[in-house]
């Protein structure tokens, strides 16, 4: 008989020790479970683009006076920008290149046609931190039709969607793309 009150007084013992176990594991799986989510929040701030704009309007002097406008954007952040699309709009049109505001608003293209450039979005397009691109740089031989520019270009809204590497869905919207 002696031998069978010693088993039950085992059994206690280690039904105790196993509660403890149990509870010490479920306390330590959460603890760690809420550490990696931190740490996976961290890591995707670390990385986390930032797009920023600039815009400028430059006359040249050494070129005879003509005039430059510029339109760019920027990765500020310090991840990849994965850009989805880009687009202008104006009276609640989209377009994809500021050429065609600029044939639909103000007729006739009066830029110089060998020097301006604008960029067209394909597919995709991967910016890299610090990395920049140009969205348009248009060139003018006069001061008047610059100007003009300038103004219908203060009318133009601005976005691009992009993501960042994780996936998640960023939007940078301008109101206008001058600040002047």
């Amino acid at each position: 008989m002696h031998c069978f009150q010693n088993s039950t007084s085992f059994d206690w013992v280690a039904f105790s020790a196993l509660v403890v176990a149990v509870f010490s594991l479920g306390i330590g799986v959460y603890f760690n479970h809420r550490t990696l989510l931190l740490t996976e929040r961290h890591n995707k701030k670390t990385i986390e683009p930032l797009i920023c704009d600039l815009y400028t309007a430059n006359t040249i002097v050494e070129i005879g006076k003509n005039s430059l406008m510029k339109y760019q954007i920027k990765n500020c952040g310090l991840g990849p920008a994965i850009i989805k699309s880009l687009s202008f709009k104006i009276d609640e049109k989209n377009y994809i290149l500021i050429f065609d505001i600029y044939k639909q608003y103000l007729g006739n293209p009066k830029y110089i046609h060998d020097l301006s450039t604008g960029f067209t979005l394909e597919q995709f397009h991967i910016l890299a931190p610090n990395e920049s691109l140009v969205l348009f740089e248009v060139y003018f031989k006069g001061l008047d039709d610059a100007t003009q520019f300038h103004n219908l270009v203060k009318k133009v809204e601005f976005s691009v969607d992009y993501e960042t590497i994780y996936g998640d869905k960023r939007t940078f919207k301008k109101d206008k793309l001058s600040t002047i």
